[in-house]
Protein backbone atom coordinates (compact mmCIF):
# COMPACT_ATOMS: atom_id res chain seq x y z
CA UNK A 1 0.00 0.00 0.00
CA UNK A 2 1.75 3.65 -0.91
CA UNK A 3 2.33 6.23 1.80
CA UNK A 4 1.29 8.58 -0.51
CA UNK A 5 -1.39 8.90 -3.10
CA UNK A 6 -1.70 11.68 -5.34
CA UNK A 7 -5.01 13.00 -6.25
CA UNK A 8 -4.70 13.18 -10.51
CA UNK A 9 -4.66 10.63 -13.03
CA UNK A 10 -4.62 6.98 -12.07
CA UNK A 11 -4.03 8.16 -8.97
CA UNK A 12 -0.25 7.41 -8.83
CA UNK A 13 1.43 6.52 -5.38
CA UNK A 14 4.74 6.50 -3.54
CA UNK A 15 6.10 4.33 -0.71
CA UNK A 16 6.41 6.97 2.46
CA UNK A 17 10.55 6.87 1.98
CA UNK A 18 9.95 8.03 -1.51
CA UNK A 19 7.57 10.28 -1.02
CA UNK A 20 9.77 11.99 2.13
CA UNK A 21 12.63 12.27 -0.42
CA UNK A 22 10.30 14.10 -3.34
CA UNK A 23 9.57 16.81 -0.50
CA UNK A 24 13.27 17.53 0.14
CA UNK A 25 14.04 17.42 -3.69
CA UNK A 26 10.88 19.95 -3.80
CA UNK A 27 11.94 21.78 -0.75
CA UNK A 28 15.76 22.80 -2.78
CA UNK A 29 13.71 24.63 -5.36
CA UNK A 30 13.06 26.99 -2.02
CA UNK A 31 9.65 28.38 -3.68
CA UNK A 32 6.66 28.93 -2.30
CA UNK A 33 5.31 26.46 -4.54
CA UNK A 34 7.48 23.88 -3.85
CA UNK A 35 6.97 24.56 0.10
CA UNK A 36 3.66 24.07 -0.35
CA UNK A 37 3.55 20.89 -2.32
CA UNK A 38 6.62 19.38 0.04
CA UNK A 39 4.54 20.30 3.13
CA UNK A 40 1.37 18.67 1.75
CA UNK A 41 3.32 15.42 0.43
CA UNK A 42 5.20 14.88 3.73
CA UNK A 43 2.16 15.29 5.99
CA UNK A 44 0.54 12.87 4.03
CA UNK A 45 3.96 10.69 3.92
CA UNK A 46 4.27 11.12 7.97
CA UNK A 47 0.67 10.21 8.85
CA UNK A 48 0.18 7.58 11.59
CA UNK A 49 -2.53 5.36 10.21
CA UNK A 50 -2.45 3.21 13.19
CA UNK A 51 -3.11 6.77 15.38
CA UNK A 52 -6.61 6.60 13.72
CA UNK A 53 -4.73 9.42 11.10
CA UNK A 54 -7.11 8.53 7.76
CA UNK A 55 -5.45 8.81 4.76
CA UNK A 56 -6.12 11.42 2.06
CA UNK A 57 -5.02 11.65 -1.94
CA UNK A 58 -2.63 14.48 -2.05
CA UNK A 59 -4.58 17.55 -4.51
CA UNK A 60 -1.76 19.53 -6.00
CA UNK A 61 -2.73 22.50 -7.97
CA UNK A 62 -1.30 22.19 -11.74
CA UNK A 63 1.53 25.00 -11.16
CA UNK A 64 2.97 22.38 -7.99
CA UNK A 65 2.46 19.65 -10.84
CA UNK A 66 4.39 21.20 -13.13
CA UNK A 67 6.89 22.22 -10.45
CA UNK A 68 7.15 18.18 -9.69
CA UNK A 69 7.78 17.02 -13.26
CA UNK A 70 10.08 19.57 -13.31
CA UNK A 71 12.40 18.32 -10.05
CA UNK A 72 11.72 14.47 -11.46
CA UNK A 73 13.23 15.19 -15.01
CA UNK A 74 16.28 16.89 -13.06
CA UNK A 75 16.96 13.88 -11.22
CA UNK A 76 15.90 10.91 -13.25
CA UNK A 77 17.65 8.45 -13.38
CA UNK A 78 19.11 8.79 -10.42
CA UNK A 79 15.35 8.52 -8.42
CA UNK A 80 13.80 6.07 -10.74
CA UNK A 81 11.49 3.67 -8.82
CA UNK A 82 9.00 2.18 -10.37
CA UNK A 83 6.56 4.18 -8.78
CA UNK A 84 8.63 7.11 -9.80
CA UNK A 85 8.51 6.77 -13.50
CA UNK A 86 4.74 5.69 -13.14
CA UNK A 87 4.05 9.11 -11.14
CA UNK A 88 6.39 11.09 -14.13
CA UNK A 89 4.40 9.27 -16.74
CA UNK A 90 1.11 10.33 -15.25
CA UNK A 91 2.08 13.74 -14.86
CA UNK A 92 3.42 14.02 -18.37
CA UNK A 93 0.03 12.95 -19.03
CA UNK A 94 -2.34 15.12 -16.51
CA UNK A 95 0.15 18.11 -18.25
CA UNK A 96 -0.44 17.10 -21.81
CA UNK A 97 3.53 16.76 -22.22
CA UNK A 98 3.20 13.34 -24.38
CA UNK A 99 5.99 14.39 -26.30
CA UNK A 100 8.61 16.08 -23.72
CA UNK A 101 10.43 12.90 -22.37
Amino acid sequence: MPGVVFAFGDRPGLSAAEALELAALLETTRTSVALEAASQIRSEATRDPGQGEASSYVALRPSQLRLLYEVLREVSPTFDSEAIVRLRIELMRELNLAGDA
